[in-house]
């Protein structure tokens, strides 16, 4: 990302209240969770992370919400791309 780049939105745990940022598809959520769920930052008892300290099964339905690793191991999602499909695009 370049300095004149915008950064993306931080997913914070009220944007599932917020209904413009949308949800990303079953699938893709999945796909999320099963990711997190073989990291070993995961916390399988309580489902969070511990690098984000996140609840995972919530910030994994978010579309612009992306894995805190460096690189990530999942990325957020264009919500204009959800009629067309679901690719994941870095942020």
């Amino acid at each position: 990302m370049t300095e004149d780049a915008p950064k993306p939105k931080t997913a914070r745990p009220w944007d599932l209240f917020i209904s413009k940022y949308g949800r990303v598809e079953e699938q893709l959520q999945v796909d999320r969770m099963e990711i997190c769920k073989g990291c070993p930052f995961f916390i399988g008892l309580t489902k969070q992370c511990t690098k984000c300290g996140c609840f995972m099964p919530a910030k994994t339905k978010l579309p612009h919400a992306q894995c805190p690793l460096d690189p990530p191991k999942w990325f957020a999602v264009n919500v204009s791309d959800y009629g067309n499909n679901s690719s994941q695009v870095q942020s």
